[in-house]
């Protein structure tokens, strides 16, 4: 499989997501934002305009939930400061509607800050950090960052192995990304050992008939 950047050495089939097991809504992360002190009319009506942002992008609104979800961080920003859980929150699936629509360097930038903010709020330990540091690996990748990505990855893969496990799909999908990543540098030997863990995982979880599976075992045979 190739592409322009890598020549011959390609990428790998994207692993398969499932958009409400990996990317919990907004409204539901919102109810578990630590409370603020001190709340003003500001809070709530960031509050509200996720809400709305969620909406628009389940509609296929992305311009419109983009522009909420903008608004959203500048009130709690300038409400909350800079380093609170709705911040940190607002700034990842910011840079991840961003990326939907393609503009994937101004993604990288916003995934930068949601993990600076995430790891100031919840710890270097936390799902929160993690999530937000995967995804910036990928954005590096995208970008052809692959030096920095590599980096991402190599920390965030421990990670997921501590606050989810290592029989968990999120760490399956990690797995895959950064043999993704591997596999586009060339070195294929040092990809296979994570497919195949990847595999196992998605097999043990979802069954040998799932795409997700199917997925793991055709990236694979491309190694081979």
């Amino acid at each position: 499989m190739r592409n322009r950047r890598s020549g011959l050495r390609g990428r790998l089939a994207s692993p398969t997501r499932r958009p409400l097991a990996i990317f919990l809504p907004l409204t539901l992360v919102l109810l578990s934002a630590r409370p603020a002190d001190g709340q003003d009319g500001r809070v709530a009506e960031g509050d509200a305009l996720i809400a709305a942002a969620e909406k628009a992008f389940k509609a296929g609104e992305i311009d419109r939930a983009i522009s909420l979800l903008r608004r959203a961080l500048k009130l709690h920003e300038e409400s909350l400061g800079s380093a609170n859980s709705r911040v940190g929150m607002e700034l990842h699936f910011l840079a991840y509607f961003l990326e939907v629509k393609g503009e994937t360097s101004e993604a990288e930038s916003l995934y930068r800050r949601a993990v600076a903010v995430r790891k100031q709020v919840h710890g270097r330990e936390s799902l929160e950090y993690a999530l937000s540091l995967h995804k910036l690996a990928e954005a590096r990748q995208a970008l052809g960052a692959l030096d920095k990505s590599e980096a991402d990855f190599r920390e965030v893969v421990p990670i997921f192995a501590k606050v989810v496990g290592t029989d968990h799909p999120r760490y399956a999908i990690c797995l895959d990304n950064f043999a993704n990543l591997l596999y586009e540098r060339g070195e294929h030997s040092k990809a296979e050992p994570l497919l195949r863990r990847a595999l196992e995982v998605n097999r043990s979880v979802f069954g040998d008939k799932d795409p997700a599976t199917a997925t793991s075992m055709f990236n694979l045979g491309l190694v081979y």
